[in-house]
């Protein structure tokens, strides 16, 4: 089966991630650069030295937030040539973008940032889930079964992670005995390795979807 535009789509989706990856070590590689030239000498010291390489990660950073929201677009959109699941992660991908732009206008007011954020949490969830359930679906009609089923156990998986953050969130807002809050940064601390996990397995569906077209 012939499935050549969902096979460059995943590609370009991957390659997209990658770059994702790529925008957050160079922010943090900014970040160290800051504190490091903090310690040296202050604030001075950054102007002088540090500010130049400051400035070059920046750049860098944002070229590939950039770049990586382009490979993402134009790989959704291919994809969704052969696969619908994919116009879906399409519909919600706008949904957020349309969620940050209102936001835009709502300036410091907390409520409407906390809204707001939710609902940009909540597209991007819904982004990811498509496209992993695409790539199951992709699976399924070539007839690779161990792809679909690291497709459905990565949804399952994502999908009770958000869950349990939710949760999570709540429990922080009303308790305040100490113990109760160093149990919920315990499990937060576990959410956010399971949750690299989780990022790690969403790659690797990419990847063994495009090698598998």
């Amino acid at each position: 089966m012939e499935l050549n535009s969902a096979k460059k789509g995943v590609g370009l989706i991957y390659i997209g991630e990658i770059l994702s990856i790529c925008a957050i070590i160079l922010a943090a590689v900014s970040s160290v650069i800051i504190v490091i030239s903090a310690t040296n000498g202050g604030a001075t010291n950054i102007t002088e030295g540090g500010m130049a390489g400051i400035g070059l990660v920046a750049i860098l950073g944002l070229a590939a937030v950039v770049l990586a929201f382009i490979f993402q677009v134009v790989g959704i959109s291919r994809a969704s040539k052969e696969e619908p699941e994919f116009k879906k992660a399409m519909a919600f991908l706008i949904g957020g973008l349309v969620v940050a732009f209102v936001a835009g206008f709502f300036g410091n007011n907390e409520m409407a940032k906390d809204i707001t954020g939710v609902l940009s949490n909540f597209c991007n969830l819904m982004v990811t889930i498509y496209i992993i359930q695409g790539c199951g679906f992709l699976a399924k009609r070539v007839g690779d079964e161990h792809v679909e089923k690291l497709a459905s156990s990565t949804v399952k998986l994502i999908t009770a992670l958000y869950v349990v953050s939710i949760l999570l969130g709540v429990v922080l807002a009303f308790i305040s005995a100490k113990e109760m809050v160093v149990i919920a940064g315990i499990i937060a601390i576990v959410i956010a390795v399971v949750s690299v996990i989780a990022y790690i397995l969403f790659l690797k569906v990419l990847s063994q979807t495009k090698n598998m077209l």
